[in-house]
């Protein structure tokens, strides 16, 4: 899943069923935090395809890093 669509996911799960604890507002900045790289280093280009992207928080580690991978599998 996208960067995007993961925290649309957590947007809808918490508003959808109530959330009341504010933990959503705790989950979507952790998400945010751990974002992919952007901008010209990490685009389509066809000389950079196949080149992973990083996380941005993670020192180097390809993004989907751990934190990621741990969301979206207690998401579901």
């Amino acid at each position: 899943m996208t960067h995007d669509e993961l925290l649309e996911k957590i947007d809808s799960v918490f508003y959808e069923e109530g959330g009341g604890l504010r933990l959503d507002k705790a989950l979507s900045a952790v998400v945010k935090l751990h974002s992919p790289c952007t901008g010209d280093d990490h685009d389509d280009s066809p000389a950079l395809v196949g080149v992973p992207c990083i996380c941005v928080s993670c020192d180097g580690l390809e993004y989907p890093c751990p934190t990621i991978q741990v969301i979206e599998k207690e998401l579901g």
